[in-house]
């Protein structure tokens, strides 16, 4: 069967100590999409923010010769809402490169950069930047350049969410591998953190944190099972409300319901081009870059059949078939040994696919697209996506001056009707998670 008509579409999640191979095909509602296959290979691929070249490597080598998109950490990323006291395009562009580019050691010569207007009200511009060092990427490109995967776009893991996590300031935790990943959300993506499944108490305690800078937080948004949030509700009881989006009676030893919804949740994201994700670019690998990883094929060739480490015992990716033909999950325990892996074949009954999570949780679209903007003379090669190029209705009076200025005032931002920009109230599901009992 001819995986192009079927329209399958893969993910490739490389985290600290995991990396995730997910097919999807699409759903029956508009970009919603299904799990058709998944594969875990376990190994230490992340270390003291940066990836282990060899283990990546090795890891592309076992890839399906096919086009990904990359999902990485945040903490591989800076991701900042800032505000700028500016509102014309070419003044935040300028603003951005003389002044806080610099501050922050972020240079287009050395990074990718990513801007994006979120907001502008009483002279003021809230925006959205992202930024991925080049050097950070050079494992991925030569491991890339060795085998014949392909990279479509690199995007942070926090991002992916976003069709799920109201516009109002609030906080994401995700549970993946044996890590937890936190974020704060309004419209972009702010501050982020991550932490070992065992440190519970730090991801409260940073949240506690979070929630004293930025009061109008109104819900922590989970993803992750039960014993994570059992934990989460007692340390957090008085202070915010936690709401599981993960549906745990769905839960499976092949593939936990907290993943599936991350990475459905994720292609549904980063299907709708005008969420403002940042979508960064892998680029060929450098002369330099391919002399300092070896090529796994010539080294396979130079040994024993014998003394192979397995890999060709690896089963593959199993081909996409149709949904209403998918057979029964196969029960298959995941292994914790670096080179192991376990392809899934997820069962997916199209007739049951109404009652699932994503489907309850649906999004309004966007009225229209992100306008970009031509920077190259004035911020080089840097890009600037403006979602708001009007001047929006005067904010109410901010009652509460303790709130940092990098972090957004109020708990819903402004709109204005005849904005030719996008309308960013409607990155709001249209049915709004209520906010579960602590």
């Amino acid at each position: 069967m001819n995986p192009t008509m079927l329209n399958t579409q893969k993910l490739l999640y490389i985290l600290p100590d995991v990396a995730l191979i997910v097919e999807l095909l699409p759903g029956k509602k508009p970009h919603s999409f299904v799990v058709q296959s998944f594969r875990q290979i376990n190994g230490q691929y992340i270390g003291e923010d940066e990836l282990v070249g060899p283990n990546i490597v090795k890891l592309f080598s076992k890839l399906e010769d096919e086009t990904y998109h990359l999902i990485l950490p945040d903490e591989l990323f800076t991701n900042a809402i800032v505000t700028i006291q500016e509102t014309s395009d070419t003044a935040i562009a300028q603003y951005l490169k003389d002044k806080l580019l610099p501050s922050l050691e972020l240079s287009i010569k050395t990074h990718q950069i990513d801007t994006t207007v979120l907001t502008t009200f009483k002279g003021q511009s809230k925006v959205q930047l992202s930024a991925l060092e080049q050097s950070i990427l050079a494992p991925i490109r030569a491991g890339s350049s060795f085998s014949k995967v392909k990279i479509s776009a690199i995007s942070p893991l926090s991002w992916t969410v976003k069709s799920l996590i109201s516009l109002e300031p609030s906080i994401s935790v995700l549970q993946l591998g044996e890590q937890l990943y936190v974020a704060l959300h309004y419209i972009g993506v702010d501050q982020s953190l991550q932490a070992p499944i065992g440190e519970v108490e730090v991801i409260a305690e940073t949240i506690r944190t979070l929630k004293g800078g930025e009061p109008n937080i109104q819900t922590i948004y989970l993803f992750s099972n039960s014993l994570v949030e059992e934990k989460l509700k007692e340390l957090l009881s008085d202070a915010l409300p936690i709401q599981q989006l993960a549906s745990l009676r769905d839960d499976s030893d092949q593939l936990p319901s907290y993943v599936k919804e991350i990475v459905e949740t994720g292609l549904k994201t980063l299907s709708i081009t005008d969420y403002p994700i940042p979508k960064f670019e892998l680029g060929p690998a450098t002369a330099a870059e391919l002399a300092e990883y070896t090529n796994p094929e010539v080294l396979a060739k130079t040994k024993d059949t014998e003394d192979e480490d397995g890999d060709e015992n690896q089963e593959a990716l199993p081909e996409p078939v149709k949904p209403d033909l998918l057979s029964p999950a196969k029960v298959a325990v995941l292994p914790a040994t670096f080179g192991e892996e376990t392809p899934t074949e997820i069962a997916t009954d199209a007739d049951a696919e109404s009652t699932s999570p994503l489907d309850s949780k649906s999004t309004n679209m966007i009225s229209s697209s992100p306008k970009k903007i031509d920077l190259s003379e004035t911020a080089d090669s840097s890009t600037i996506t403006n979602n708001s190029t009007r001047e929006e209705p005067a904010m109410p009076p901010e009652t509460n001056p303790a709130v940092p200025e990098t972090q957004p005032q109020t708990a819903t931002p402004p709109t204005d009707a005849s904005n030719e920009g996008v309308d960013l109230t409607q990155f709001v599901p249209a049915t709004t998670p209520a906010p579960a009992s602590s």
